[in-house]
C-alpha cells in the first residue's frame, strides 16, 4: 500500500520490507520493478529477526516451518499483501510445504502483536512475526529470517526540510538507546543510503 501511493505521488516517503521472491533479495529488485524507472531513494532503518512466535515451553517440538503441516500445528497467519505474508509464503514454498495442508493458514491477522496474542490466548499454537513480540508477550520464538526494514523517498522529496527532519529523528541518542533494547532489531546501519536510483 505504501509503495502504491508513493507511485501515485500520494506520500512523501514509505517503510518498506519485502522480499522478492524471485531474487530473494529485499526491496530493490522489486522497488525497482514496481516503480519502474522512478527516481527514489532507499534508506536502511534496522534489521530484524523474523520466525515463529510458539507456545511458551514449546510443547508439540516445533523446529521450522515444515512442523507446522506435519504436525499439525493451529497456525495463524498474517494478512494477504503484507511483506511478513509474503515472507511466510516464501519460507513454505523453500520448504516444499503445501499451504492448505497448514491448520489456520487462511485464518489472518493484521499485526505482529495480534500474531504473537493469538498464541498467548491459546486461539493458535503458533504465529508469524518478529522476535521482539514474543519478548513481550514471555512466547518462544524459532527464528526464521533476518529481514530489512528500508525507507523508500522519492528524490524530489528527499531534499524537502521535512522529510530530513524526519531523518535526523533517527539519530537521536534516546531513540537509538531505545531501539537497542528491541529484542531481535540491530541498527548498525540506521539512516544510511542503500540505494540511489537517479
Amino acid at each position: 500500500n505504501g509503495l502504491r501511493l508513493l507511485k501515485n505521488a500520494g506520500a512523501s516517503m514509505s517503510c518498506v520490507h519485502i522480499l522478492d521472491v524471485e531474487t530473494k533479495d529485499q526491496d530493490l529488485a522489486y522497488l525497482d520493478r514496481y516503480l519502474s524507472k522512478e527516481e527514489y531513494i532507499v534508506v536502511e532503518l534496522f534489521t530484524r529477526e523474523q520466525g515463529l512466535i510458539i507456545t511458551k515451553g514449546n510443547p508439540k517440538g516445533i523446529r521450522g516451518m515444515e512442523d507446522i503441516a506435519s504436525k499439525n500445528i493451529k497456525f495463524v497467519n498474517r494478512n494477504q499483501g503484507s511483506g511478513t505474508r509474503i515472507l511466510v509464503d516464501f519460507l513454505l514454498h523453500e520448504k516444499s510445504v503445501d499451504p492448505a495442508k497448514i491448520a489456520g493458514y487462511t485464518s489472518e491477522v493484521e499485526s505482529h502483536l495480534e500474531a504473537g496474542l493469538k498464541v498467548l490466548q491459546g486461539e493458535a499454537e503458533a504465529s508469524f512475526g518478529i522476535r521482539q513480540v514474543a519478548h513481550m508477550l514471555n512466547l518462544d520464538f524459532i527464528s526464521q529470517f533476518n529481514e530489512r526494514f528500508d525507507l523508500v523517498i522519492p528524490v524530489d522529496q528527499y531534499y524537502y526540510g521535512h522529510v530530513k527532519s524526519f531523518l535526523a529523528f533517527f539519530e537521536q541518542p534516546t531513540l537509538l538507546h531505545n531501539i537497542r533494547d528491541f529484542t531481535g532489531y540491530t541498527i548498525t546501519k540506521i539512516g544510511s543510503v542503500i540505494h540511489k536510483n537517479v
